[in-house]
C-alpha cells in the first residue's frame, strides 16, 4: 500500500457491478460503442451529434439487456417499452419508423449476445440486421 493510496477514491460494489455489466454488454469496449453509435447516427440520418447518438445507443442497449434478463412476463422489451424509455430523454429526435428501426437493431443486438457475439458483429442488411 502506497503512502498516497488514501487519496484514491474508493469504488463501491455498485460501481464494480456497473462496470462488469457494461463489460458484459459491450465486451469490445470502445469498438462496440463506436459501431453502435454509428448505427444510431444512420438510423437518425445523422440528425444528432455523435455524443447524443452514443448516449442513445448505450442507454437503449442497457435497457434492452436489463429487461431481457428479468424473469417475469410482465416486464418485456417491446416497442412500447422502448418508446417509453426514449420519451425520458430523446424521443424528439425520432420518427415512428426510426423507433421501429432502433427496436429491430436492439433485438438483433440481444440475439447476437445470446450467440456469444457483440455489437461489432451485428451488420445491417437492407432493412434488417444479422449477426
Amino acid at each position: 500500500m502506497g503512502i498516497f493510496d488514501f487519496l484514491k477514491p474508493k469504488r463501491d460494489k455498485l460501481t464494480d457491478y456497473s462496470l462488469s455489466f457494461l463489460k458484459m454488454v459491450f465486451p469490445n469496449g470502445e469498438i462496440d460503442y463506436e459501431v453502435g453509435t454509428n448505427e444510431i447516427l444512420n438510423i437518425l440520418n445523422n440528425s444528432v451529434s455523435k455524443d447524443i447518438a452514443r448516449n442513445i445507443f448505450i442507454k437503449s442497449t442497457v435497457l434492452c439487456r436489463v429487461v431481457a434478463m428479468k424473469k417475469d412476463g410482465e416486464n418485456k422489451f417491446d416497442l412500447a417499452r422502448l418508446k417509453l424509455h426514449l420519451s425520458g430523454y430523446c424521443i424528439q429526435y425520432f420518427t415512428d419508423d426510426q423507433i421501429e428501426r432502433l427496436y429491430d437493431y436492439q433485438i438483433s443486438l440481444l440475439t447476437a449476445s445470446l450467440l456469444g457475439k457483440s455489437p461489432k458483429d451485428v451488420k445491417r442488411s437492407g432493412s434488417g440486421y444479422y449477426a
